[in-house]
């Protein structure tokens, strides 16, 4: 374990942080320290912004980002390489899988599962993107949705609650609760009661 002395946070208890991860890192004036609760395990060559609150029970993989201004809840799952950009919400008990892209301006409700290489809006970081536009809307995910391994969810979208978005879709439009989206782009359908029961399994893990 690191000393907290050597990060801009602040720590709960029984945390685990390896070697080469930046916690608090100062990106504006008046920057208030990353704040992350107890139990949280970071890897290496991780970076937190400050701004940003984590709860309890926190896992991050090698190689995570997480922007200023986010906010996780308890028992937050980040695999290796996802990046989180500023101002993001996000509730308990959510997975995202490895190299996940996460832009501007998202809230993801509680107990979603993202698969690996997600990715919700479009492009990248940069010193210019760092503050969004005013007036923008990022996607919307509601409690209890899956979105499947390589999806893309175009900026703005919202995706209702109990909804399953199968690997590689292509999502342009909402997605109402309790649905099923497949393709490129995406065609709804409702959700079934074998896949409703297996996604209830899912999050009962």
């Amino acid at each position: 374990m690191i000393s907290i002395m050597e990060h801009f946070a602040t720590l709960g208890r029984n945390c685990l942080i390896e070697d080469r991860v930046r916690l608090g890192f100062q990106y504006r004036d008046r920057c208030l320290k990353a704040r992350i609760g107890d139990n949280a395990v970071i890897r290496s060559m991780s970076l937190i912004y400050g701004d940003v609150v984590i709860g309890d029970n926190f896992r991050a993989g090698k190689g995570v980002v997480v922007r200023g201004n986010t906010r996780l809840g308890n028992d937050v799952e980040l695999d290796n390489g996802v990046i989180i950009e500023g101002n993001v919400q996000i509730g308990d008990r959510v997975k995202i899988g490895a190299r996940s892209y996460v832009p501007h301006d998202v809230i993801i409700g509680s107990q979603v599962i993202l698969g690996e290489e997600v990715v919700l809006g479009f492009g990248r970081y940069t010193e210019e993107t760092r503050c969004s536009p005013a007036g923008s809307v990022g996607t919307v995910i509601g409690d209890r949705v899956i979105i499947g391994s390589n999806s893309v969810i175009h900026p703005g979208i919202n995706i209702g609650e109990e909804s399953c978005i199968l690997e590689g879709t292509t999502v342009t439009q909402d997605i109402p609760p309790q649905c099923i989206a497949t393709g490129a782009p995406a065609k709804v359908f409702p959700l079934t009661r074998e896949l409703s029961k297996k996604m209830k399994m899912e999050f009962s893990r």
